[in-house]
């Protein structure tokens, strides 16, 4: 029950979730000036667990020899995205990276995942995401996008029934870039599935939360800040937290 009522309330991008919160309590320049304190607490006390989730410097450099393009589509502002990338230098894996601040909704609503795949010039069908949520993985359905699950931050169980899942992994030295996407070609019987969609996404999740999220980063659990986007290709990550805002 608990698990339902955060799914509910806490996706998109933080003016959103404020405003589910607390409906009509805060205008949009106070929501705004809360996102941002938010985060730049959330920055402050990241920096030093930031980190790599395992596996994920090797599938990056197999896809880039590859010639896979991959994309990072987030519902985090652009200074957590920037925050993530550059102090991980993992921005030259990504041909297509959208924020918070170029999509008019935010997660569950494909907007984000619909841009960088035109952005990368590709079909949506022809992607595959990888996610760390249950919102992330019903973004993905929406997409019309397959998706791989890191269980860095929630249970296996609770992606059974989102159609768009495909399997859920602890971390990325359990998956095989290559073998996953020639698999996926074959089963959709598609001239050409090349491309990954790394989900970068963030948002507040209450109550406890494991290490990490998915896009490829641990950290510890996080009393103040709730949105993390770190994404390496095909994935993104996001940050836990037990309260954003009293």
């Amino acid at each position: 029950e608990r698990l339902a009522e955060v799914v509910a309330t806490c996706h998109g991008k933080n003016v959103e979730i404020i405003e589910r919160l607390f409906p009509g309590r805060f205008s949009a320049e106070e929501r705004e000036r809360i996102s941002f304190e938010k985060e730049s607490w959330y920055r402050s006390i990241f920096l030093p667990e930031l980190k790599l989730v395992d596996g994920l410097p090797e599938l990056l450099e197999t896809a880039r020899a590859a010639q896979i393009p991959m994309g990072i589509g987030t519902a985090a502002p652009k200074a957590n995205l920037d925050f993530v990338l550059d102090h991980l230098d993992i921005r030259h894996y990504f041909a297509a990276i959208l924020h918070a601040d170029d999509v008019a909704k935010g997660k569950p609503d494909p907007e984000v995942f619909f841009k960088v795949a035109d952005k990368l010039g590709v079909s949506p069908g022809d992607c595959l995401v990888f996610e760390d949520s249950p919102t992330g993985a019903k973004t993905a359905l929406n997409a019309g996008m397959k998706a791989i699950i890191l269980t860095t931050t929630h249970r296996a169980e609770e992606f059974v029934d989102i159609a768009s899942v495909l399997r859920c992994v602890p971390d990325f030295t359990e998956v095989d870039i290559l073998e996953t996407l020639e698999n996926l070609k074959k089963s959709m019987k598609t001239s050409q599935f090349n491309s990954f969609l790394p989900c970068f996404w963030a948002f507040p999740c209450f109550g406890p939360a494991p290490r990490n999220k998915t896009l490829g980063i641990r950290h510890p659990r996080n009393p103040l800040s709730a949105a993390c986007p770190m994404a390496a290709p095909l994935t993104f990550s996001r940050s836990a937290t037990r309260r954003a805002w009293r």
